[in-house]
This record gives C-alpha cells, sequence and structure tokens, in this order.
C-alpha cells in the first residue's frame, strides 16, 4: 500500500492518457476475453455480480482492474458513452461529478462535468445506469466545468 494514500493514481492516470480509452473490465465481453485467455476458465463471470457492469472487490483488493478498499464497482460508463451525444472526439475527458435527488419522485441523477459539456446519466438503479445525453458547452472547451447540485 502506498502510504501517501496514491494507490490508485496510476489506474487513474492510465485510462486518461489512453487513447482509444481502455476497454471496460467488466460485463459479458470482458467475461469472454478473459475466457479465451485461460482456455474457458475465466475467473470473472458476471452472474456471480451484482449487475451487468458491477465488478466485486476481491482479495487483491481491485474491483474491475480500479483500486478499492471494501468498496465494490454496482456500474459504469466509459467516457465515449458519456460523450456520446456531442459527437466524436479525441479530447473528452471528465473533471467533476455530482448527484441530485428528485425530491418528489427520488429518481437519481448523476451531472458529470466534460471537457466539451456537461453529461446526465439516471443512476436510480445503480446496476443499470441509463445515459439520458449531453449538453454542450456554450463557451469553449473546459477542463474546468465545476457542477453544483
Amino acid at each position: 500500500d502506498d502510504p501517501r494514500g496514491c494507490r490508485g493514481m496510476k489506474f487513474r492516470l492510465r485510462d486518461r492518457l489512453e487513447r482509444p480509452f481502455p476497454d471496460k473490465l467488466v460485463g459479458e465481453d470482458y467475461e469472454a476475453v478473459l475466457a479465451d485467455q485461460r482456455n474457458g476458465s475465466g475467473s470473472y463471470h458476471v452472474k456471480n455480480e451484482a449487475g451487468p457492469r458491477a465488478a466485486t472487490c476481491n482479495s487483491q483488493g481491485l474491483a474491475a482492474g480500479y483500486p478499492c478498499q471494501n468498496v465494490d464497482l454496482l456500474s459504469m460508463l466509459d467516457v465515449d458513452e458519456l460523450a456520446a451525444a456531442l459527437g466524436e472526439s479525441s479530447e473528452d475527458e471528465l473533471n467533476d461529478i455530482w448527484g441530485w435527488t428528485d425530491p418528489s419522485s427520488k429518481r437519481e441523477f448523476s451531472i458529470v462535468g466534460m471537457y466539451r459539456g456537461t453529461a446526465f446519466v439516471e443512476i436510480t438503479d445503480a446496476y443499470n445506469p441509463i445515459y439520458l445525453g449531453a449538453l454542450p458547452t456554450k463557451t469553449e472547451s473546459s477542463g474546468w466545468r465545476d457542477i453544483k447540485a
């Protein structure tokens, strides 16, 4: 363990710098890749997880290849999925994320700041997030898109 608390930094940097973005380490596609690599005996099975994009924190302290400490990954959308409504670009990055709950319906939403705008995801069912779309910026692209809900 890194005494400075930066244990996961190499994973975040890897994801930020690799283009195209690395494949997700969850879901049926990942399960098939593992099975191919290990002659049909992969250690990750979607049916054993809580949802189709979920991963349990394992004994090595990883959930879907990301550091975890007694926290399971319930689901994930990658940058390309979040930027889908903005059109293809090689400059997409994420910089802030906030949650908001509608007080009357109790539906939960994730509001994600991106280089070229803001993405919206319904997360009422945390195992099955629903991408709602993205709002492009009216100004210039920025790595400092601060979200407040």
